[in-house]
C-alpha cells in the first residue's frame, strides 16, 4: 500500500521555463531568452526496483519488473514514495519538514532536466520575480549569468568549470556603491563555496531583505580573491535608458527588463528619436533581465508592421 499523497498545498508554485526574471532577488539572472513567457511541462521517469539505504535501513519493496512491462504513473512513482515514507517515519538525524522535503525532490526533478532555463520557484520566490519585473525589489542589485570556461552561458553545476559572472552592477545599486564590477567571477557566498550549486541556487544564497549584509568572495582578473561586503537595500532598476550617438546622428535605447513601464519608455524613446530625424537606431539588451510577453510583443511591432513575431513551442512541437 503506498502511503498517502501530500498535501497539494505543498507544491508550492508552478514549473516556469526560463530564468526566472530572477529579478526581484538580491541578484538576477541574465536569460538568454524572455522568463514568465511559458510552462515547462515536465515528464519524469523513474525506474521501478530502486532500494534507498538510510542509515543503514534497507527499502527494497518494489516487485521485479520485467523488461517491457508499461509503466502506470503509480508504478513509476513508487520508489518516490517509499522513499518519501522512509525519510518521515525513520529518518532518525532531527526534524523533518515535510514540505521542505517535497520541494527538494521538485528541484530534483527540474535539476535532472540538464535545462538552465527551467526552473522551480515557490510561492515567495514567485512573488519576488514579480516584483522584480515591476522595476524595483530589495536585493543587492545585480544582473548575473551562469559561464562556462568556454564563454558558453547556461552552464550548471557551478565548479571549475562552470563560474557564477556577474553581467553587470545595476546602476546606483548596493552593489555598484559597494565596487563589484562587470566581470567579477562570484565564488562564494558569506564564507560558503558555491561548488555544486545551481545558478537558482546560488541567488537564493546572494539575496536577503534590505539592511542585511551579505559577503562576496571574488576573482577579478589574475589577482587574489576579494571580499566585497554589500548591504542589501532596495533597488530601482531603470528600464530604459535613451541618449543620441555619433554626433546625434543615431539614437540609443537600453532596455534593462521587458516591464509594461518599460514597453511604453521604449515607445516613447523611440518617437522621441524619430522626432528628431534619427533613422538609425541601437536597441541594446544586453543583460537584460527578462519580462513579460506582452511587453516584448509592444516593443517588437514598433520594428515589425506585419508578420510573425515570436511562436510557442510545446512538447508536442
Amino acid at each position: 500500500m503506498l502511503p498517502p499523497v501530500p498535501d497539494p498545498s505543498m507544491h508550492d508554485a508552478p514549473y516556469t521555463g526560463g530564468p526566472v526574471p530572477t529579478g526581484p532577488v538580491s541578484i538576477v539572472a541574465a536569460p538568454r531568452r524572455l522568463s514568465l513567457l511559458t510552462i515547462s511541462i515536465v515528464l519524469v521517469t523513474l525506474l521501478a526496483g530502486s532500494v534507498l539505504f538510510l542509515s543503514g535501513y534497507s527499502v527494497g519493496r518494489q516487485a521485479a519488473v520485467e523488461p517491457g512491462t508499461p509503466v502506470s504513473a503509480a508504478d513509476a512513482f513508487r520508489p518516490f514514495w517509499d522513499t518519501y515514507d522512509a525519510i518521515t517515519d525513520r529518518y532518525a538525524g532531527g526534524d523533518i519538514d515535510r514540505a521542505t522535503i517535497v520541494q527538494g525532490a521538485i528541484r530534483g526533478m527540474i535539476d535532472s532536466l540538464g535545462d538552465p532555463y527551467s526552473s522551480y520557484l515557490t510561492s515567495d520566490q514567485y512573488r519576488d520575480s514579480l516584483l522584480g519585473i515591476s522595476g524595483q525589489f530589495e536585493g543587492v542589485g545585480a544582473v548575473i549569468a551562469t559561464r562556462a570556461l568556454d564563454g558558453t552561458e547556461g552552464c550548471a553545476p557551478l565548479g571549475t568549470d562552470c563560474r557564477l559572472i556577474v553581467t553587470r552592477p545595476l546602476d546606483g545599486s548596493p552593489a555598484e556603491k559597494a565596487g563589484v564590477e562587470a566581470g567579477d567571477i562570484v565564488v562564494s557566498v558569506d564564507g560558503t563555496t558555491l561548488d555544486g550549486l545551481t545558478l537558482d541556487a546560488a541567488i537564493e544564497r546572494i539575496r536577503g531583505p534590505k539592511g542585511s549584509v551579505v559577503t562576496l568572495t571574488i576573482l577579478r582578473g589574475t589577482g587574489a580573491p576579494i571580499d566585497i561586503a554589500i548591504t542589501r537595500d532596495i533597488v530601482q532598476s531603470n528600464e530604459v535608458d535613451s541618449k543620441a550617438l555619433a554626433n546625434g546622428t543615431v539614437g540609443y535605447i537600453r532596455l534593462a527588463g521587458f516591464s509594461d513601464a518599460g514597453a511604453d519608455q521604449v515607445v516613447s524613446a523611440l518617437n522621441d528619436h524619430l522626432a528628431a530625424g534619427r533613422n538609425r537606431l541601437i536597441l541594446d539588451v544586453r543583460g537584460n533581465l527578462g519580462g513579460y510577453v506582452t511587453a516584448a510583443r509592444k516593443i517588437a511591432s514598433q520594428f515589425i508592421g506585419s508578420g510573425v513575431i515570436f511562436w510557442e513551442q510545446d512538447a508536442q512541437g
